[in-house]
């Protein structure tokens, strides 16, 4: 008996090794883009982190409430350098203990093939990816998002209320870091509850308390940032079924139609060789896999359904709002394809089994980093820098660059001056907390004094900027010259002489 329990520890210690490794290059990797040129909504995090502390708290008492946990975090995080790519690491750490903790969870319910298998998969998933190369806070929430959902499987395969607790404490944390990924443990619970009733039940008295503090605290956080929902007053309500369909790949939607339909096509080769095994040669699931698969299907699903049919009401979902459901997305595929070979394994010769096997999750692999992957860590929403690049190498001694908003100011200066470039800026509003609130003054003062050359990053989104370019063409600018890069343009405005 404790021989066995040694090798079993030993085979959990080498499991792990693995899980880090892959966690570990899955991270590294990403270094090669952690450079990129920052979106909009990391010029909002960079504008919001280098305020004082009171001031950051004034500007949360009109705008980003919800993101106040991260930016103070950040702010600490800050600390150390001021640098994007350090900024970033810290998306980048949570994305490999994300692999980790999933990989873990995985290979400790089915075994080392499916750990490893899961982990590749959440280190491969593109929305994941492109969560890790920014500085907000939608890996830290997958993270707490699938250490919940662990806590909770442990809690159903043992005693007392511990577990609970730390699911408890990991919904929180979620909770803090976005109010959507809630939406994970949340609905793995509810699964949990259905699938296991009688569990719930015998086990109702260790429920009370932790479920209560993450009930309060949910109801507590949505009250207090209630005020502040015109925020995502920007999201696009559907305007077609084809898009509905589309959105609902959730998690799966960061690598496009490709990634999709490997995924599916796993999916239901798994689930038909499955579905052969019970019907042909009576090996069928146990009830607590049926259960496990479940919550992890209501993790993957779930929260993008329900964005999704409140959608059709009021416009709330976006794709990186079910980020933390990536996770749940890995451990049902890969699992299902781990049950799926080790069937096939038990009816062909092992040694052609396994070689087939590797080649064929080698080959997925490989086009899955290539076409997806790679695709998702190297793009570019908003070209940020190209636009600073350009001002720095064409705005003269004189000229004037107009910023509209926070957003664009942060995004700008950071690239300017990390370049050791110093530009004069067309003047802005005193006391303009909202981040993407038009910043500009547009007094006759200001319009009347301003220089013969106005360069002005136009974003796209920036409600005024129109208007601003009206005002200066009454005032006798014309037209230059518009240069486009991704996502933001530039525009050189000329006075007639």
């Amino acid at each position: 008996m404790v021989g066995g329990s040694t090798k079993s520890t030993a085979s959990d210690r080498s499991t792990n090794a693995i899980l880090a490794v892959v966690a570990v290059i899955a991270s590294a990797a990403l270094l090669l883009w952690i450079d990129k040129s920052m979106y909009l909504d990391e010029g909002a995090t960079l504008y919001s982190i280098h305020l004082s502390w009171g001031a950051l708290w004034q500007q949360s008492r009109v705008v980003d409430l919800v993101l106040l946990p991260y930016y103070t975090l950040l702010h600490l995080w800050m600390e150390v350098s001021d640098n994007l790519a350090w900024l970033r690491s810290l998306s980048v750490v949570a994305f490999g203990l994300t692999v980790f903790v999933t990989g873990h969870l995985a290979s400790r319910l089915a075994g080392r093939l499916s750990g490893v298998l899961v982990a590749i998969l959440v280190a491969t998933n593109p929305l994941l990816i492109l969560a890790a190369l920014s500085t907000r806070p939608y890996t830290l929430s997958a993270l707490l998002a699938a250490a919940s959902v662990a806590a909770l499987v442990r809690w159903l395969e043992s005693e007392g209320a511990r577990w609970m607790w730390w699911f408890c404490l990991a919904c929180i944390g979620t909770l803090l870091f976005q109010l959507f990924s809630t939406l994970v443990p949340l609905c793995a619970l509810v699964v949990a509850a259905a699938t296991t009733p009688h569990t719930f039940r015998r086990r109702s008295k260790e429920l009370l308390a932790p479920i209560g503090i993450v009930v309060v605290a949910l109801a507590a956080f949505a009250a207090v940032t209630a005020p502040q929902q015109s925020q995502i007053g920007w999201i696009v309500a559907f305007d077609h079924s084809r898009s509905i369909v589309s959105e609902l790949t959730g998690p799966a939607a960061g690598g496009g139609g490709l990634y999709v339909t490997l995924m599916l096509g796993i999916v239901l080769i798994s689930v038909a060789l499955i579905a052969g095994a019970w019907v042909w040669h009576n090996v069928r699931p146990t009830r607590h896999e049926l259960d496990l698969l479940a919550i992890f299907f209501g993790w993957a699903a779930l929260p993008t359904i329900i964005l999704v049919v409140v959608s059709l009401v009021k416009a709330v979902y976006v794709d990186r709002y079910v980020t933390a459901s990536a996770p749940g997305l890995a451990l049902v595929v890969g699992l299902l394809a781990a049950r799926s070979y080790r069937i096939a394994a038990e009816r062909w010769p092992a040694r052609p089994c396994a070689l087939a096997g590797g080649t064929v999750f080698g080959i997925l692999t490989a086009v899955v980093v290539i076409f997806c992957s790679v695709p998702a860590a190297s793009a570019i929403t908003e070209d940020l820098q190209g636009a600073a690049g350009y001002l720095a190498a064409h705005v003269k001694r004189g000229d004037e660059i107009a910023l509209p908003d926070h957003s664009v100011a942060a995004g700008i200066d950071y690239y300017l001056q990390h370049d050791h470039t110093t530009l004069a800026r067309w003047p802005q509003l005193q006391d303009q907390r909202y981040i993407e609130r038009f910043d500009l003054d547009q007094s006759s003062q200001v319009i009347a004094r301003a220089p013969k050359n106005v360069w002005l990053v136009n974003d796209g989104f920036t409600t005024g900027t129109e208007t601003f370019l009206f005002e200066l063409w009454l005032n006798h600018y014309e037209l230059v010259r518009t240069m486009d890069f991704t996502g933001v343009q530039v525009v050189h405005l000329r006075r007639k002489d």
